[in-house]
């Protein structure tokens, strides 16, 4: 993205938030995780820029608190304002090639850890951010956002979906719909366990250290 397009991006989350407040709902929420745009920013190992937005941890939150900074000037200080974000990055997971490989090596394999996903919560209560939504891994599907095996087929569904985005991801989609499912069950499933509230403990050292409410995302169970 060139400067200008993250500008445009910037301005049009702020929008976006601003029309979720016309229609009446209780408040509004941006994800800064699951491997989307704001992730990918703030994500040592996926961020490769050499400019203002990449590079440091400051420099790589800074998309984020600039859409933080616009979404509150659209919505106003009186609208509950959340983020969805991160404890802990584990790139490694579900089993991935990322190329190029990163250097430092712990960036590309693992990402940000919990240490820098509370720094960048602490700068986020700075700004007036309302409550934190605690997730955790990056991308969408991932072993420690939706714990326990993932099904076959809504794996391949989602392969499928996403085929046409990159070289990559039609391999990818070749592959999965190539392998026998008894092969395939197994290789999907690498890291992936059952963990009843996964994000439970990181969520309370956020609310702790942080000192904003929070919510706790993943196999939570009454």
């Amino acid at each position: 993205m060139t400067i200008e397009e993250i500008g445009i991006a910037v301005e049009q989350f702020a929008e976006a938030a601003r029309r979720v407040r016309e229609t009446g709902a209780d408040g509004v929420e941006i994800t800064a995780s699951k491997g989307y745009m704001i992730q990918q920013f703030l994500n040592p190992g996926i961020n490769r820029r050499r400019d203002q937005y990449g590079g440091s941890v400051d420099n790589r939150f800074r998309f984020l608190e600039e859409v933080v900074v616009a979404t509150r000037k659209k919505i106003g200080p009186d609208y509950p304002l959340g983020i969805r974000l991160s404890a802990a990055d584990y790139n490694y997971l579900p089993l991935n090639l990322r190329l190029p490989i990163r250097f430092p090596l712990r960036h590309w394999y693992f990402g940000n850890t919990i240490e820098e996903n509370l720094y960048y919560a602490k700068k986020l209560k700075a700004l007036g951010v309302d409550y934190l939504h605690i997730d955790k891994g990056y991308g969408f599907i991932n072993p420690k956002g939706n714990p326990g095996s993932f099904p076959v087929h809504e794996a391949k569904m989602f392969y499928n979906a996403n085929r046409h985005l990159s070289f990559k991801a039609w391999a990818r989609s070749v592959l999965a719909n190539s392998v026998p499912e008894f092969i395939l069950h197994p290789l999907i499933n690498i890291g992936w366990k059952d963990t009843p509230a996964i994000s439970a403990d990181d969520a309370r050292r956020f609310r702790d250290e942080v000192g904003l409410p929070v919510i706790a995302n993943g196999g939570d169970r009454p």
